[in-house]
């Protein structure tokens, strides 16, 4: 007696009691699991691409506050020597 498979469509037992095994569907099967990790991947890139874009404007919105501060710290010294 055959153990179940992993995948039991992928065998069947011909008229003569032998088990067959269908390549044919394990192919089906992986061509299928490489297409869903492509979209996974390709949804993984935009969400890179995203994110990088908001560390950039981060960057740049991080620095401008930075500057600012500078301007005040400078100010703020400027009148505290008056």
């Amino acid at each position: 007696m055959l153990s179940t498979p992993l995948a039991p469509y992928t065998i069947s037992q011909s008229d003569d009691g032998y088990y067959k095994w269908d390549s044919s569907a394990v192919t089906y099967a992986t061509i299928n699991a490489i297409k869903e990790q492509q979209t996974q991947i390709e949804s993984q890139q935009k969400q890179i691409r995203d994110f990088k874009a908001e560390n950039d404007a981060l960057k740049q919105e991080n620095e401008s506050i930075k500057k600012q501060n500078e301007n005040i710290i400078s100010r703020l010294e400027k009148l505290e020597q008056k």
